[in-house]
Parts: C-alpha cells; structure tokens; sequence
C-alpha cells in the first residue's frame, strides 16, 4: 500500500503538484528568495515501505552539497 509523506515547509502545494506531475516518488523542492520567502518541501510517494526514503535524505543532500562545494573550487582554480 502507499502511503504519502511530507515534510512541511513553504512550498508543499507546489512540491506535491510536481510529484503528480513528473510521476515520481519523491520530489524535494529549495526555493531562495521566493514568492513565499526561503524554504524547502519534500513530497513522496513511499510505494514500497522496507525502502522508505526519509532516511535516506539527510545522506543524499549531504552528496549534493559535497558536489556543489567541490565542483565550486574547481571552477576557482581555471
């Protein structure tokens, strides 16, 4: 059975919009300087429990940052 799941933030209506949208499972949504001010949502689809996706994230975006910070001090050395 799947059950949705949010972590709440300024932009839920247009995060879950998106998930419908693009079909997916999950979507997480960063908005600086926005109509709504600055914030995040995430919105998911958990179709498959023993794979739940909210552990996951904390790693996923540390990823992210991790590649922006390196790919940033690659573009200071050129």
């Amino acid at each position: 059975m799947s059950e949705q799941i949010k972590l709440h933030g300024n932009y839920d209506d247009e995060c879950a919009r998106q998930l419908v949208e693009l079909g997916a499972d999950v979507v997480c949504l960063i908005v600086i300087g926005g109509s709504k001010g600055s914030g995040f949502s995430v919105s998911g689809i958990d179709r498959h429990p023993a794979d739940n996706f909210i552990p996951q994230l904390p790693a996923i975006l540390r990823y992210m940052a991790d590649s922006i910070e390196e790919q940033m001090k690659q573009q200071k050395k050129q």
